[in-house]
């Protein structure tokens, strides 16, 4: 099984005494970095092929120009499949232990709409564009 690391930022409580009061549990929300390591996409690993298919939704063609520019044939995200895809991805293919990126760090960036808007971008950018591009080397994005 083939891997790859990726440095994720998320909003993490964090405990902090000097602030624990009656009135405060003393849990604050702070940047906290970890690195995760993830499963590569597999073309040939039957566990992933409905993955597959579903990054296929990730994509719309566009029938006529909107109000943003975009041109007839354009490909454009779809970013409700984009954040489904990647909550997928981080549940799915996220290796989890107790020493880089944990079930709680796994759990502390799907509640981060931030974390999860960069990971996802990410992940489109530079895992899901050229994987879906080796499925089908005639899309051009």
């Amino acid at each position: 099984m083939n891997t790859f690391k990726k440095e994720i930022t998320y909003l993490g409580k964090t405990f902090d005494q000097s602030i624990m009061s009656d009135t405060h549990d003393g849990f604050v929300l702070k940047p906290v970095t970890k690195l995760a390591t993830f499963k590569e996409l597999d073309q040939t690993s039957r566990e992933q092929h409905k993955f597959h298919f579903r990054l296929v939704t990730f994509y719309t063609t566009l029938q006529k120009k909107d109000d943003f520019g975009s041109k007839e044939g354009e490909i454009a995200l779809d970013t409700d499949e984009a954040y489904d895809l990647a909550v997928e991805f981080i549940n799915k293919y996220a290796i989890c232990d107790e020493t880089e990126f944990t079930n709680r760090d796994r759990e502390e960036v799907l509640n981060d709409a931030g974390a999860m808007i960069s990971l996802s971008m990410w992940l489109a950018k530079e895992k899901f564009f050229p994987f879906f591009q080796v499925l089908m080397p005639s899309l051009k994005v």
